[in-house]
């Protein structure tokens, strides 16, 4: 009864969630779309979005008649040669923290560690876990950056596999087919496939975690080690962690506390609880010490002066609470705490900037409403990442108009994916269960969301949480489609893998 209930609550947040999304991405997108002179935008739209819904429904019907095998090498096929043809098509320059990142794997693979002493280095110094893995790469192969692009290639395309297994176990075979399908060509996952971005690992990591934990954390003894060194390796790259660590506790709790087949006896009921619990352990045992023994390995070694860990965590949240700049990069706060040496000094005068920012309630209210449409309904920043405005020989297209396609089609695309997902939801919101696995990605959605109220928001944030939103919009394609099936054939059952498995 508990378990349900949380699960129906978490259900309506996620509800709330898309549908102020939506709300957000539409407006966005008709303004976007006038400002670019076309006059007919919520035409332009409407049947964006209508051609959007027939492409994916007729690719949901072509898919029901391939076998999984045929299927999975075609995903597989797909995915990799779109991602490698658009990384062979564009000069995508290395930037920003990634250009400080890759210079410091330069320096660690000539075992030349006087970069630690940099600013960058000794604030964000969780930052040089990426860099000692680009590092080890560069020993490997040379100083090679397509070498580290055509790896991240490698593991977005496992990304894809793994939200397509996640799929196929949380809901049914067609949902998990769709939501990798869908992923497969998002626009700005292709497009940041070209970018030297941390992200593309860290997420190949995390889902391949979240697939242990769905599939094998109750049945294999010792799936609680393979899940803590995944989640570890993934915070090792991209510091998430302990967003993650919460959903995934409160995730093994509602699973202890979920009644499973009414027939078990009460003995079998208890050992399996017992089971999970000592799982639940096991991951977050293998979790920190894995990470103890990760910054033990960095300091000893001279990699870096201090842990893994971001030795000024309140700069997020000046940041988060800057009204002026609707809660994104402020240069003008950077200039001003950036020169103050980290300790007691700089986060007492940060503390004192969050006190003022929100001190005035009906003001963050407001921060809030538009750092959500902001981050949740604003134009991805794939475009700025990935394609250089930089005149460059032998470029076989137009990147302003490739920028302003593609932009154009990842707000159709993105509205399309908010819609379907809401669908779902509310079908799972009435259907009858006893098993509730999607909780988990419900439970990363809402956190993540939620953290993001808070502190430093960026469109490319949204990178690690969109396959669980593609989870939901899969669900919400095989429940139309099986509902249509049903409603023009008539005397054709539903079979067991268009249910709730």
């Amino acid at each position: 009864m508990l378990n349900s209930f949380l699960s129906k609550s978490l259900i309506l947040l996620c509800v709330i969630i898309l549908t102020w999304s939506l709300w957000g991405s539409y407006s966005a997108m008709t303004n976007s779309l006038e400002l670019k002179g076309l006059a007919l935008s919520n035409s332009f739209i409407n049947e964006g979005i209508f051609i959007t819904f027939l492409v994916i429904f007729l690719i949901a019907i072509a898919s029901r008649y391939m076998n999984k095998t045929v299927f999975f090498i075609s995903l597989i096929v797909l995915t990799l040669g779109i991602r490698l043809a658009w990384m062979l098509s564009v000069q995508t320059p290395v930037k920003s923290d990634f250009l400080v990142m890759l210079d410091a794997a330069r320096n660690i693979a000539k075992g030349n560690y006087e970069f630690n002493q940099s600013v960058y280095f000794t604030t964000w110094v969780y930052q040089l876990g990426f860099s000692f893995y680009e590092s080890v790469i560069i020993r490997c192969f040379g100083d090679n950056i397509f070498i580290l692009k055509l790896l991240n290639i490698f593991y977005s395309t496992g990304t894809v596999i793994f939200i397509y297994l996640i799929g196929g176990k949380v809901f049914n075979e067609l949902a998990g087919r769709m939501a990798a399908f869908l992923y497969a060509f998002y626009i700005p996952n292709i497009l940041y496939s070209s970018v030297l971005t941390n992200q593309h690992l860290a997420t190949f990591l995390f889902y391949a975690a979240f697939y242990l934990i769905i599939k094998r954390f109750a049945h294999n003894k010792f799936s609680w080690l393979y899940i803590g060194l995944l989640l570890s390796l993934g915070n090792l790259m991209r510091p998430l962690g302990p967003i993650i660590i919460v959903a995934v506790f409160i995730y093994f709790i509602l699973q202890i506390l979920q009644p499973y087949i009414k027939k078990k006896d009460a003995a079998e009921l208890k050992t399996r609880r017992k089971k999970i619990g000592k799982n639940l352990v096991g991951v977050l045992a293998t979790f920190f010490i894995a990470n103890a023994l990760i910054n033990y390995s960095f300091v000893a070694s001279g990699i870096s002066k201090y842990p893994l860990s971001n030795r000024d965590p309140l700069w997020k949240f000046v940041i988060g609470f800057n009204y002026e700049t609707s809660g994104s990069y402020s240069s003008e706060d950077a200039s001003r705490f950036m020169g103050m040496p980290i300790g007691e000094k700089r986060a007492e005068a940060e503390k004192e900037v969050i006190k003022e920012r929100v001190a005035d309630k009906e003001q963050l209210l407001d921060l809030f409403h538009i750092k959500f449409l902001n981050m949740w309904g604003g134009t991805d920043a794939s475009t700025f990442w990935s394609i250089s405005l930089t005149p460059q020989e032998d470029v076989p297209f137009n990147k302003e108009k490739l920028i302003s396609a593609a932009q154009s089609y990842e707000r159709i695309i993105y509205v399309s994916t908010t819609i379907l997902s809401i669908i779902g939801l509310i079908c799972l919101f009435l259907k009858k269960q006893d098993k509730y696995p999607y909780t988990l990605f419900l439970l990363l959605i809402v956190g993540y969301v939620l953290i993001h109220l808070l502190i430093e928001i960026q469109t490319r944030y949204r990178f690690f949480i969109f396959p669980s939103f593609m989870l939901l919009e899969g669900f919400g394609i095989s429940v139309i489609l099986s509902y249509l099936i049903v409603r023009f054939t008539k005397n054709e059952p539903q079979t067991k893998s268009e249910e709730i498995n």
